[in-house]
C-alpha cells in the first residue's frame, strides 16, 4: 500500500506514536475485566433448600443450641438421593415438607420418609467465598441453572455481532467517534447489568457490554496498527494482547477484594468511565482521514509524528505519497465473501482456517471459564491462566520471527495445547494440582497458537479479500466462544466431556493445519489468481523486506482478547 510510504518518512515508532499507541491499549485491561467477569459475577456456591415451615420451631424443648437446630432442620427436611444428578439434585432442589407441629429432631430415616418431597422455591447459598452473585440474586439453580451458561453464550453473540458493526461504522464514521461510541456504550450497557431487577434485563445488556467489548478492541487495534510502521505491526499487536492478559490478572484482584456482584461490576464499569478522559489526546487516524479526502487533517497528523521523531518532511513529497495511496485504492477491485470459495485451494486453506479458530476460541474460553472448577482458589486459579498469557505471546512472537515458520509452530502448540488436555481425561480429579498444572499447560500453548493464527491467517488470504477473510474466520471464533460455556454446563452430567472435546479439537486442528503452506520468507499474494496458486510446493522467493513482513492488519484484533 501507498500509505506505508509515509512511516519511512515521518518514522515508525517515535515517541508521538508510542504514546498513542500504550494509551490505546489500555483498553484491553477493560476489554478483558468484563470479559472474565462473568468467572466471579456467575459463581456457583453450594446451596440448599429453605425450611420455611419450620422458621418458628422452639429448639430449647430439645435442648438444642441455635447451631444444632439449624441443622437438625438441615438434616431432617434435605433428602438423601445418593444418585442424585447435577440438574435435578434432591439435596439442592427438593425437601421434605414437614410442619413445625411434626418437627421432632431425633426422627429417624424411615419416619422421615414417609413426609411429602417437593420442589423448593427458595434457597439458602454459602455465603463463606462470595457474599453476593448473580447465580444467588437470580436462583439460577435446580430447573434454572442452564441460565448461567447461557448468559456467557449470549455474550459471545454480542461478540460476533459487534465485529460486523463496529468495522462497518469504524470505516464510515471513523476509527476515533466508533471507538469512544464504543466505550460510551460499554459504559452505560455494563452499569445497568450492575442494577438489573431480573435475570432477562441483565442478559439482554450483557450482550450489548459484548457488542461494545469487540467494537473497542476492533477498532482499537486497528488504531494502533495505523500509527506504526509495517515492521512494528506483530509486535504492537503481540503488545496489545499482553495488555489483555494483564486486564485479566487485574479482575482476579479485584474479584478478590470486592465480593459482591453488584459492587464489582460497578467497579469493572469505573474503568470505562477513566477511558473516555482520553478523547483529546487520541486523533483520528490519518489514513483514515486520507482515504476519506481530508488531507489536510492526514497531514496535521503526520507532520506530529515526523516532528517527535526529528524528521524533516515537505509538503511536496507528504502530498505525492497521500494522492498516490487514494490512486492505489480507488484503482483496487474490492472482492467479496465468495471469492474464498471459487477455488480449491483458497476454498481449502479457508476451511482449515475456519475451523482452526473455532478450536482456539472454544478451547480458550472453555478454559478460562473452567478455572473455578478445578478445585483451587478460584482468585489464584484466574490470575494464574492471566499470567501464563504473558510467556505464551512472548514466545511466540520470538519464535515466529527467530526459529521456526508459522505452520510448524501453529501445528505443535495445538497438538501439545490438546495433549495436555487430553491427559486430564486420565487423572483423578482427587489430584487437582496434577489436572490445575496440565490445565494452565493447555491454556500456555492454546493462547500461542491463538495469537499465531490471527497473523498466520492475514498472510494467507490475498490483499484483496484480506479484510473479509480475517472478518470471516473472527466469526467462526465467536461460534467457539459461544459453544465453550455449553461444554462446560453438560461437563456437569460427565466431568471429562470438556477435556475430551478439547483435546479432540485441538489435535485434529494441529494436523490440519499441516495443509497449510508456509508464509515465513514468502512474498504474501496479492490477487485471487495469487492466492489459488499459493500452495506448499510453492518456491520460496527471497522478497523484499516490505514483502515478508507487511501485513494488512485492519479487519479484526488478535482473537486472544474477545
Amino acid at each position: 500500500m501507498a500509505f506505508e510510504k509515509v512511516f519511512e518518512c515521518v518514522g515508525e515508532s517515535g515517541y508521538y506514536q508510542l504514546r498513542i499507541f500504550h494509551m490505546i491499549c489500555l483498553v484491553s485491561i477493560p476489554v478483558a475485566l468484563h470479559t472474565m467477569l462473568p468467572l466471579f459475577i456467575n459463581a456457583e456456591t453450594e446451596h440448599h433448600c429453605a425450611t420455611q415451615s419450620l422458621e418458628n420451631v422452639n429448639c430449647s424443648l430439645w435442648n438444642l443450641s441455635e447451631e444444632e437446630c439449624e441443622i437438625a432442620k438441615l438434616n431432617i427436611t434435605l433428602p438423601q438421593n445418593d444418585k442424585a444428578t447435577p440438574l435435578i439434585n434432591e439435596t439442592a432442589c427438593r425437601f421434605r415438607n414437614i410442619l413445625a407441629s411434626e418437627f421432632n429432631p431425633y426422627m429417624n430415616d424411615s419416619l422421615n420418609e414417609s413426609f411429602e418431597t417437593v420442589q423448593c422455591d427458595t434457597w439458602i447459598y454459602d455465603k463463606s467465598q462470595y457474599t453476593l452473585t448473580v447465580v444467588q440474586q437470580f436462583n439460577l439453580v435446580c430447573g434454572d441453572s442452564s441460565k448461567v451458561a447461557l448468559s456467557w453464550s449470549i455474550y459471545f453473540v454480542g461478540v460476533m455481532v459487534g465485529a460486523f458493526l463496529f468495522g462497518n461504522l469504524a470505516d464510515i464514521f471513523g476509527r476515533k467517534p466508533t471507538f469512544f461510541a464504543g466505550i460510551l456504550l460499554q459504559l452505560v450497557s455494563e452499569l445497568i447489568v450492575a442494577f438489573s431487577p431480573s435475570y432477562w434485563v441483565f442478559v439482554f445488556f450483557r450482550l450489548l457490554v459484548g457488542l461494545a467489548d469487540m467494537g473497542i478492541y476492533l477498532v482499537g487495534f486497528v488504531l494502533i496498527t495505523e500509527f506504526v510502521g509495517v515492521s512494528k505491526r506483530v509486535l504492537a499487536g503481540s503488545v496489545f494482547a499482553i495488555y489483555w492478559a494483564i486486564g485479566y490478572m487485574v479482575i482476579a484482584l479485584l474479584a478478590f477484594l470486592i465480593r459482591d456482584w453488584r459492587h464489582l461490576t460497578i467497579v469493572v464499569t469505573a474503568f470505562s468511565a477513566l477511558q473516555l478522559l482520553m478523547y483529546p489526546f487520541i486523533p483520528e487516524s490519518a489514513q483514515w482521514l486520507n482515504a476519506r479526502g481530508r488531507t489536510d487533517e492526514a497531514k496535521v497528523i503526520l507532520k506530529r509524528i515526523a516532528e517527535s521523531n526529528n524528521r524533516e518532511l515537505a509538503d511536496s513529497q507528504l502530498d505525492a505519497i497521500l494522492k498516490e495511496d487514494v490512486d492505489t485504492k480507488e484503482k483496487s477491485t474490492k472482492k467479496n465473501f465468495t471469492e474464498l470459495f471459487r477455488h480449491p485451494n483458497l476454498r481449502k486453506k479457508t476451511l482449515v482456517l475456519y475451523y482452526g479458530w473455532f478450536v482456539n476460541s472454544c478451547i480458550y474460553y472453555g478454559l478460562s471459564f473452567g478455572s473455578s472448577s478445578l478445585k483451587m482458589n478460584d482468585y489464584l486459579a484466574a490470575a494464574m491462566f492471566g499470567f501464563i498469557e504473558l510467556p505464551a505471546y512472548a514466545l511466540s512472537w520470538f519464535a515466529l520471527w527467530k526459529l521456526v515458520g508459522r505452520r510448524v509452530l501453529l501445528c505443535s502448540c495445538l497438538i501439545a495445547g490438546g495433549i495436555a488436555c487430553f491427559m486430564n481425561i486420565w487423572i483423578p480429579e482427587s489430584e487437582a494440582n496434577i489436572r490445575a498444572i496440565c490445565s494452565i499447560t493447555g491454556k500456555f500453548f492454546i493462547s500461542a497458537s491463538f495469537s499465531i493464527i490471527y497473523m498466520f491467517s492475514a498472510e494467507l488470504f490475498p490483499t484483496v479479500v484480506r479484510s473479509v477473510g480475517v472478518g470471516s474466520c473472527s466469526t467462526f471464533a465467536r461460534i467457539g466462544g459461544m459453544l465453550a460455556p455449553q461444554l462446560l454446563f453438560f461437563g456437569k452430567f460427565w466431568s471429562q466431556l470438556p477435556s475430551v472435546v478439547y483435546s479432540f479439537l485441538a489435535i485434529t486442528s494441529g494436523f490440519l493445519c499441516l495443509l497449510l503452506p508456509e508464509t515465513r520468507g514468502v512474498p504474501l499474494p496479492q490477487t485471487i489468481q495469487d492466492g489459488a496458486n499459493f500452495t506448499k510446493q510453492t518456491r520460496k522467493s527471497e522478497g523484499t523486506k516490505q514483502n515478508r513482513d507487511y501485513v494488512e492488519l485492519q479487519t479484526s484484533p488478535p482473537s486472544v482478547a474477545v
